[in-house]
């Protein structure tokens, strides 16, 4: 394991291993999970939680969060999804991921342990992101973390996080994404949102529709759960912002923001209101550390200056809510000088009302397919952008070469995936990101 080629070796062989669980596919529920993590001995139950659930906004302020509490002296721990360049990203603890050796030890070990659990029932399996948050459980409690903030993936109810009882749970906001698995009504989005609500533990609300705000309260009210609705208990006050910051006001308190876009105050809000909530007893948390945390708080592909000249923003939105607000956003930081906009998009999203957003401002279209197996080929896109001169290019790598010297603004988004191979192309080893082909199986 000390020779850096093995160490590789042993790291695309566990990669290899998750990609062939994904040929199973997605299954909601948390029997697997549960069998899993009594298989490690619970270990899950001696953390502290801070579970995150919402349709956009809930990494952000996982992110704000993580920032805050690190900034605080605390060793954290935090667990999102998807990644943009590595999986490991996903398990990162006081901001470093994991190491390699490491992520590949863990899921040597769960391998092990599903097949020892199918000597008891022969039927037993467990999905990528089963494992995932498994090696997340593993590398926390390995490492001693004191906080973890914890991201579901998809939904909340029947979502492999869903195993932990927290000390706090947020949701960020109700909006149509993964109907076929969530239901195509606000209200059931909410109902499998709300899921993560645990009996007593107070939950974080934040801006939503009223009619997914009735379920969630209801939720809160059966499960006896204090309910924070950060519209009626947070001030938001904005004062000014740039394509990199801005400065706001909430609760009365001066906040510059490392990420910016006029969605992101709600999920500050919601995130300040969770560490005021969590420390407020203990007094334990001074209210510069949150302040120095939310000024540094990094979290790459939302609404990111990539460069300057031609001016060139990548946002990972990838459903119809928050494309929506790129756009407003785009608007009020920019302005509505038209851009050049760069798309690719999932099979399974919504990419009709995507593009009819998007190309109200577009003068010009590239449309590039994400590199992953579960992307829409670009030539299917090419209806959507009727009456604008539109082109499909390989990759970004071969696209932004034909746009040096052109004063054009640009404008990248759709996909988390394309979001990741920009970011690969501008500044990281392309080697790692390589590998995630193996990831589809």
């Amino acid at each position: 394991m000390n020779n850096p080629f093995s160490e590789d070796q042993f790291y695309r062989q566990a990669l290899k291993f998750l990609g062939q669980t994904r040929t199973v596919g997605m299954k909601l529920g948390l029997q697997n999970i549960i069998e899993l993590a009594r298989e490690m001995g619970n270990i899950h139950e001696k953390m502290n939680f801070i579970h995150i659930a919402g349709t956009n906004g809930k990494g952000s302020t996982a992110a704000f969060i993580a920032s805050a509490l690190k900034r605080s002296g605390f060793k954290t721990g935090l667990y999102t999804s998807p990644h943009l360049i590595t999986i490991r990203e996903r398990i990162q603890i006081n901001g470093h991921p994991i190491s390699k050796e490491q992520f590949s030890h863990w899921v040597l070990e769960i391998q092990e342990k599903i097949e020892r659990i199918k000597q008891r029932k022969k039927d037993f399996g467990c999905t990528f992101f089963e494992i995932i948050t498994m090696v997340a459980i593993l590398e926390f409690f390995r490492c001693q973390v004191e906080w973890v903030v914890w991201e579901t993936g998809l939904g909340g109810r029947l979502d492999a996080t869903n195993i932990v009882n927290p000390r706090l749970s947020i949701i960020t906001n109700i909006d149509y994404d993964h109907t076929q698995f969530l239901g195509d009504t606000l209200e059931s989005i909410a109902e499998e949102k709300a899921g993560i609500i645990k009996e007593g533990v107070p939950v974080i609300v934040g801006k939503m529709p009223k009619e997914a705000l009735a379920v969630i309260k209801k939720r809160a009210l059966e499960k006896g759960a204090e309910c924070i609705d950060i519209c009626q208990s947070v001030e938001i006050k904005p004062l000014k912002m740039d394509y990199e910051r801005q400065w706001v006001e909430i609760a009365n308190i001066p906040f510059c923001l490392g990420l910016t876009g006029i969605h992101q105050l709600d999920n500050a809000a919601c995130a300040f209101a969770a560490l005021r909530l969590l420390f407020a007893k203990e007094n334990s948390m001074d209210i510069k550390w949150i302040q120095e945390g939310f000024r540094t708080v990094c979290w790459p592909g939302r609404f990111q200056l990539l460069r300057r000249a031609p001016l060139c923003i990548i946002d990972g939105a990838h459903n119809v809510a928050a494309t929506k607000q790129l756009v407003a956003n785009w608007e009020r930081i920019v302005g509505t000088e038209p851009y050049h906009l760069v798309f690719g998009v999932l099979q399974d999203k919504n990419f009709p009302m995507m593009a009819e957003i998007l190309k109200r401002n577009a003068s010009m279209v590239t449309l590039i397919k994400p590199p992953t197996s579960r992307a829409l080929e670009p030539k299917e896109l090419l209806p959507f952008f009727d009456g604008i001169k539109t082109q499909i290019c390989p990759s970004w790598a071969e696209f932004i070469p034909s746009v040096d010297g052109s004063l054009r603004p640009i404008l990248a988004t759709g996909s988390l995936y394309l979001i990741g191979q920009i970011l690969v192309e501008e500044y990281e080893d392309k080697e790692e990101f390589k590998w995630n082909e193996l990831l589809d199986g």
